[in-house]
């Protein structure tokens, strides 16, 4: 007798690491608030840009709820972008340890993928529509 797993099929790959990346990112994001501490400048300015980037995650989430154009979600996803590569741009240089370092990297590199994710999603959508005559 043979057992079959049940596993959902995924017709939209990309839908599904879009979801994995946002789910990610927003850990990573709150991890780093959670391990911050704001004694030094480097940490101040790091908390800051983490709280930014998760009011931004929020915009995001809520833009696609909300179910706006995919002009919308993807301004809303390079807002996101820039703030963390601006995380990790921000511990350049600075004394921050190794492990704070590895982790504004991270956010850094899911935040840009993520962001490409979405812009490549609303340019495939859009011209979906297009080529079906539907306004975009």
């Amino acid at each position: 007798m043979t057992t079959e797993s049940h596993q959902p099929v995924f017709e939209d790959q990309s839908a599904l690491l879009i979801v994995k990346l946002m789910t990610d990112l927003d850990c990573v994001i709150l991890e780093l608030r959670r391990v911050i501490r704001p004694q030094h400048p480097w940490q101040r300015k790091l908390l800051a840009l983490a709280a930014r980037a998760d009011r931004q995650m929020q915009v995001l989430r809520m833009t696609e709820a909300m179910g706006k154009d995919d002009a919308e979600i993807v301004d809303a996803s390079n807002q996101l972008g820039a703030t963390c590569q601006e995380i990790a741009l921000a511990l350049r240089g600075s004394r921050a340890p190794g492990s704070i370092k590895s982790m504004a990297t991270l956010v850094s590199a899911i935040g840009a993928e993520l962001a490409r994710l979405l812009k490549a999603e609303g340019a495939a959508h859009i011209a979906g529509q297009q080529a079906k005559g539907l306004p975009s």
